[in-house]
């Protein structure tokens, strides 16, 4: 049965797809009629080791000019082109593809093969294979002048492309070293796998790069791809703020990231190991799912914080071009698109419009944080100069305390015992009024011991090192009970090591409060607890005692305003609780590390 040609249709073709080479024995060109022109592409869909051929009939009314026959797919593993004479394969026309050394002397990394106008209705077979891919092809036919300058074209772009790119990296790299700033390294790494990806998408990565060794193809676009990707991702978490999203997408990215691990180290195997077919097409349908995963995942992460600050929006619109463009190219080469400029260009144009725009997007974000340093250390400045005048303050307001303490209680104290050192000197006073005045005497001196020792247990007690926080207060409460008549009960439960300072901190406070209670407020019932968890110590010391109104305290109560000034330095809380003739109960919560 003849191959039967439809009518006067120009250029016309039709498609059969064959286990068997065109070398093989049991060759047999099918037959049928050209009901395809060449105006689109031909989609084989996914293939997994047949040979897919493409039966061709040229009509040259063209002037008789010389005209290339050209296959415009850079990534298939087996071109071959044929002319057919007499149903049988006359002469092979071309042989090529990415499972085949790159011949130097190709004019161009396109497919092509010279046709014949001196005969019309000549007849070509195109045979094509790449295991485990998606086949999507066109035709074209174009006058050997005009493919030559189409491919000048190319070239001035991609070195072009090329140039901006190396630029662009070599300043991320001298960024990178000047500012040290990890954003940049991941720009870089993100913009090389990029330019990797572009450079074998046209089909010059294998041209120039390693023409000896076709099977680094399989490895080399799932490698570029899913590595600008994973950087991709590193850079978007570094400039964009915190969510609370982020170790949720955090544990996906990593997931994320160890399947791209995976299928680049499976396509890296392909160099020393031939795979089955199955195999293969699991890897490349990995990877496509991989990209496309990725890339919702990212746009979902971006439009999220979209909402954030400025470098979130413009980082939208940098990503979005490539990754459109990206989508677009997945679903033309699957034959579901056809825009044959927008496929060529498409993505290196879009790439090349987000590479510039997030070196602006990492410039204006250095300089932000820059800006936000400066800023931040003027505030630091001047919470060091609050943090220092309020020290100053609580030293002053705590010497203040100590001299109204010897004022009021050493003082009077010193002036009774003088009062009666000179009633001693009277020599008429009979031995009993003397005896009596020695008893009074002695008795004031004993106050006067407690007074100081309470003083100076306030200010540094020697014993914090060596007896412990607990044993120190134990002891006072002893002597307070004894000189106060006021029954003190001690709970602690102290489960951490307490800081050097936090320990000082904790028994001055405990000291004054307890000491108010008993001589201020006349309580004969004192509760004190201690209690730390992991990050703060609280102190809750309760009495019975006559109790005042907390928004008009007594001046008495002195040293409450001077504690209360202690508690805001170290960043703690403090509560007071108290109601006339109904006790006080004050708590103080103060964290273990205080922050700087």
């Amino acid at each position: 049965m003849p191959i039967k040609a439809a009518g006067n249709r120009r250029d016309s073709a039709f498609t059969f797809t064959s286990l068997n080479g065109p070398f093989s024995p049991s060759f047999v060109i099918a037959h049928s009629s050209f009901q395809y022109t060449l105006e689109k592409p031909f989609d084989f869909g996914l293939t997994r080791s047949e040979w897919c051929y493409v039966v061709v009939k040229f009509d040259f009314i063209r002037n008789n000019q010389p005209q290339l026959l050209i296959i415009d797919n850079t990534s298939l593993d087996s071109v071959l082109i044929f002319r057919i004479r007499d149903e049988e394969l006359d002469t092979l026309l071309y042989r090529g593809g990415n499972a085949i050394i790159y011949e130097k002397e190709r004019p161009t990394v396109w497919h092509t093969a010279m046709l014949d106008p001196r005969e019309r209705d000549l007849l070509y077979l195109v045979a094509l294979k790449a295991p485990s891919q998606n086949i999507h092809v066109r035709l074209i036919v174009r006058p050997p002048q005009e493919l030559e300058q189409t491919h000048i074209l190319y070239q001035r772009l991609i070195f072009v492309y090329l140039g901006c790119i190396g630029i662009i990296f070599l300043s991320a790299l001298v960024s990178f070293a000047l500012l040290r700033q990890r954003m940049l390294m991941y720009y870089a790494a993100y913009i090389l796998f990029t330019a990797g990806w572009i450079f074998a998408h046209y089909g010059y990565a294998y041209a120039l790069i390693y023409p000896h060794f076709p099977d680094l193809n399989p490895a080399i676009k799932p490698m570029t791809s899913l590595l600008a990707l994973w950087f991709l991702f590193d850079l978007i978490f570094a400039l964009v703020p915190q969510t609370k999203l982020r170790p949720v997408l955090r544990k996906t990215l990593k997931t994320l990231q160890a399947g791209a691990l995976l299928v680049v180290l499976v396509a890296w195997f392909r160099v020393v190991v031939i795979y089955p077919p199955g195999l293969m097409l699991a890897v490349n349908v990995l990877w496509h799912i991989l990209l496309l995963t990725s890339i919702l995942l990212l746009l979902f992460l971006l439009f999220r914080v979209s909402s954030a600050n400025l470098t979130a929006k413009l980082l939208i619109l940098a990503v979005s071009a490539p990754l459109v463009m990206s989508i677009f190219q997945i679903f033309s080469n699957a034959g579901f698109l056809n825009a044959p400029s927008l496929n060529e260009h498409g993505l290196l144009a879009a790439q090349l419009f987000e590479a510039l725009l997030l070196a602006f997007v990492i410039i204006y974000r250095i300089f932000t944080d820059q800006k936000e340093k400066a800023s931040a250390l003027q505030l630091l400045q001047g919470q060091q100069r609050q943090t220092l005048q309020s020290l100053i303050s609580l030293q002053d307001n705590e010497r203040k305390r100590i001299a109204q303490d010897l004022h009021d209680s050493i003082g009077p104290l010193l002036a009774a015992i003088k009062i009666n050192v000179h009633r001693l000197e009277d020599t008429n006073r009979t031995k009993e009024e003397v005896a009596e005045i020695f008893t009074r005497t002695d008795a004031i001196l004993d106050d006067s011991i407690a007074e100081i020792r309470n003083i100076s247990h306030q200010l540094m007690p020697k014993g914090l090192s060596s007896k412990g926080l607990i044993h120190l207060l134990s002891d006072y409460f002893k002597d307070l009970e004894w000189l106060y008549k006021a029954h003190v009960q001690f709970k602690h439960k102290i489960e951490v090591s307490l800081p050097q300072e936090i320990q000082l901190n904790v028994y001055r406070m405990v000291c004054e409060l307890v000491l108010n209670a008993a001589k201020h407020g006349q309580a004969k019932k004192i509760s004190v607890e201690i209690e730390t968890g992991s990050l703060s110590c609280k102190l809750t010391v309760k009495d019975n005692g006559k109790g005042f109104h907390v928004n008009d305290p007594p001046a008495s109560m002195f040293g409450l305003v001077s504690m209360q000034r202690r508690v805001a330095y170290l960043k703690g809380e403090f509560d007071i609780d108290s109601q006339v003739a109904a006790g006080t109960c004050i708590t103080v919560t103060i964290p273990l590390f205080i922050p700087g």
